[in-house]
C-alpha cells in the first residue's frame, strides 16, 4: 500500500486507497478503519497490493459489500 507520513508521524494511505475506503465506508455503512480492514483482508486473500484492490474498487470491478 502506498502511504505517506504526516507531520505528526501518523501513516496515511495513498489518495486512491483513501478514496476507495470512503466508497466502501458509505456502501457498507461502516467506519473508514473498517473499510480499510476489508480492503486489507481482500488484498491478502487474493495476494495483491492495497493499491490494486483500491483500483478495482474505484473501477467497480470488485465489490467488497454484498
Amino acid at each position: 500500500m502506498s502511504v505517506s507520513v504526516s507531520t505528526n508521524g501518523s501513516v496515511q494511505p495513498s489518495r486512491r486507497v483513501a478514496q476507495a475506503a470512503g466508497m466502501i465506508s458509505v456502501q457498507a455503512s461502516c467506519l473508514i478503519e473498517e473499510a480499510l480492514a476489508m480492503m486489507c483482508d481482500r488484498a491478502a486473500e487474493i495476494r495483491v497490493t492495497m493499491d490494486d484492490v483500491a483500483t478495482a474498487v474505484l473501477d467497480r470491478s470488485i465489490h467488497l459489500v454484498a
